[in-house]
């Protein structure tokens, strides 16, 4: 990665292909599940699950498409600076991975809104009905848990001793993309735990409301 245009192609090329995935995904999806209905793969567990999501990852904020359209341009533009700016070496190699899965999410959602007007979901965890989410989502999920593991504890303490003020810089450039990345992750656990501990208390099992509170 010694010069921008191959740092460029790099990105182009992997994150085309992840696109490509995520897109295939949503058709099968939309041309299947739609049809056919809901495939359980574990029953009580996990299943396939067609829906239509007008918000952001893991369906927040329904119906403020103008909002995302700017968001992912934000998204891209950022990523775009960011690796140009990015240092040679394997060391930031992982941030490198980082931005493409984080391209690839922003920019196969985007397709899903520019195209159909929404975001096809199918995958569902139903056993904490955790909000139903797409390929694309993982991508982004992946991008901020690789994000803050880099930032949390390697980038940190290397920040600390031996990157000086180079490191410094990275750290400072990437963090707002780690909170954005953060934000939209968490929203959706955030709301699955509240769901599975309301259905619980509303039941009658306050035990296993606790239980997934403390854990």
């Amino acid at each position: 990665m010694n010069t921008i245009g191959k740092r460029y192609g790099i990105l182009a090329v992997c994150s085309a292909l992840l696109i490509a995935l995520d897109q295939w995904a949503k058709s099968m999806a939309y041309n299947t599940l739609r049809v056919n209905g809901p495939l359980v793969l574990i029953k009580g567990v996990f299943e396939l699950l067609y829906s239509e999501n007008r918000g952001a990852a893991f369906g927040i904020l329904q119906g403020k498409q103008w909002f995302f359209f700017l968001v992912a341009a934000a998204v891209v533009i950022a990523v775009l600076v960011f690796v140009a700016k990015l240092p040679s070496g394997s060391r930031y190699l992982p941030l490198y991975i980082a931005m493409i899965l984080l391209l690839s999410g922003a920019v196969g959602n985007l397709i899903d809104r520019a195209v159909r007007g929404f975001v096809v979901d199918f995958f569902y965890f139903s056993l904490i009905d955790f909000p139903i989410f797409n390929v694309a989502d993982c991508y982004v999920v992946c991008a901020a848990g690789l994000l803050i593991l880099l930032i949390g504890f390697f980038y940190k303490i290397l920040l600390s001793r031996t990157i000086g003020a180079e490191g410094i810089g990275i750290y400072q450039m990437i963090f707002p993309i780690y909170g954005v990345c953060y934000a939209l992750t968490t929203s959706g656990s955030e709301i699955a735990i509240s769901r599975f501990v309301s259905r619980e208390n509303g039941s009658g099992r306050p035990e296993r409301a606790r239980h997934v509170l403390t854990v």
